[in-house]
């Protein structure tokens, strides 16, 4: 349904009805907040792993354990500290109050997510008509991706989208409120650092250049140190934890080559190489794109850019990075192609979450390693698409961006 409503209302012909800004900004609010704990009250057991993994962080962070060096908590916990609070209160909430805890913990994805609907109705920087506003975040509203990821993953990744959004916004406004929430976007998930060249590039003065990196440094360093001294913790332990991370190889775009050929030769070997060399190839690709267009873009077009350059280079992968680009390709008016790639990773979503993520039952009945790979699979349509994307950009004609 939600498909089917955000293929509708993003069609270049679709009216949307006139309103007062007041009612308009009600309805849209409403729908999304509705949508996405619907779908968290219609299926309440959230991500196998990823439900378990926040009941064990959350337990030891009650505990006042050490997340980064407890042997429970290997490969669980691949962030800076910031997640972890949260856990631990929807823990504690969940056992005082006998809600169970996965309809508890996926809250605060949802409220991140609907966020992003309320920074996108008052994106005034980029879009000063209202009505532009309104059909810009009434689109989010209902592109099924946000809700797949939030209100049935439970992933958190809504929360460091909305932070790099408010920081490519406020950019030009203000770098140090615009260093501050690129930093708590880090804090959150490292990934948002991916959007830190682009905006630094945008602002020509030093002093400003200066503000936005110490907002950036400076909320990572608070929570890390925080985190120190609550739990008597390594501070490097905690930077190299998340900076290390390399996992979900094999299972997405080119790097699926890779694990083919381990699994028709036997030969790990090939894996093993993308394994320890994927991050350069990855990072290199990059700055590249960074280098030739995303430096010449405006901000949110310059990080919209690099977002799709990762998904169409990255050795690494997991299903919910997959909501990044949403927000930011409905502001840089990249509907025509966001609709492509909402159809090509709503069928990658609605398999490998109704048959791996989610409930298992499905994909044990299959013949392995047909049951994986064919979850992969069905993932490269999106991986073209995202190919095709990044091709699209590459060849459009640069318009330098504005100067601060």
């Amino acid at each position: 349904m939600l498909l089917g409503a955000f293929w509708l209302i993003s069609a270049p012909t679709f009216q949307f009805p006139v309103m007062s800004q007041r009612a308009a900004i009600l309805l849209t609010i409403s729908v999304a907040l509705f949508v996405r704990l619907f779908a968290n009250w219609l299926l309440p057991v959230g991500a196998i792993y990823d439900i378990e993994s926040y009941q064990i962080i959350g337990d030891l962070v009650l505990a006042n354990t050490d997340v980064y060096t407890s042997d429970r908590a290997i490969f669980r916990y691949p962030y800076l500290p910031l997640q972890m609070y949260w856990s631990a209160f929807a823990l504690w909430l969940s056992n005082a109050s006998g809600i169970a805890f996965v309809a508890i913990v996926r809250v605060l994805p949802v409220i991140a997510d609907v966020a992003i609907v309320g920074v996108l109705l008052f994106a005034t920087p980029v879009l000063s008509s209202f009505a532009q506003r309104f059909r810009t975040a009434f689109i989010y509203a209902l592109n099924p991706i946000p809700v797949f990821v939030a209100a049935y993953h439970g992933q958190f990744d809504a929360l460091p989208v909305v932070l790099l959004l408010i920081a490519t916004l406020w950019l030009y406004t203000s770098p140090t409120l615009s260093g501050l929430a690129l930093g708590a976007g880090i804090l959150a998930k490292s990934w948002p650092v991916l959007g830190l060249p682009v905006l630094l590039v945008q602002l020509h003065a030093w002093r400003s250049r200066i503000l936005l990196l110490v907002g950036v440094l400076l909320v990572p360093l608070i929570g890390i140190t925080v985190y120190a001294w609550l739990f008597q913790a390594d501070p490097v332990r905690v930077v190299q934890t998340a900076m290390v991370y390399n996992r979900g190889i094999g299972i997405w775009g080119y790097s699926y080559a890779f694990r083919l050929g381990q699994d028709i030769t036997g030969n790990k070997a090939l894996i093993h190489w993308i394994i320890v060399n994927g991050r350069w190839f990855t990072l290199g690709a990059l700055a590249v794109v960074w280098w030739i267009r995303a430096r010449h873009e405006t901000p949110i077009e310059g990080v919209l850019t690099i977002l799709v350059c990762f998904f169409a280079c990255t050795h690494a992968f997991a299903i919910q990075y997959l909501v990044w680009p949403v927000a930011f390709a409905l502001l840089a008016n990249g509907i025509r192609w966001l609709r492509c790639y909402t159809l090509a990773v709503y069928l990658y979503m609605v398999v490998a979450y109704s048959t791996l993520i989610l409930d298992a039952t499905i994909i044990k009945m299959l013949l392995q390693p047909f049951g994986d790979h064919l979850i992969i699979i069905l993932g490269l349509p999106a991986w073209v698409v995202c190919v095709a994307w990044l091709k699209a950009h590459l060849q459009q004609r640069t318009v330098p961006a504005n100067a601060f």
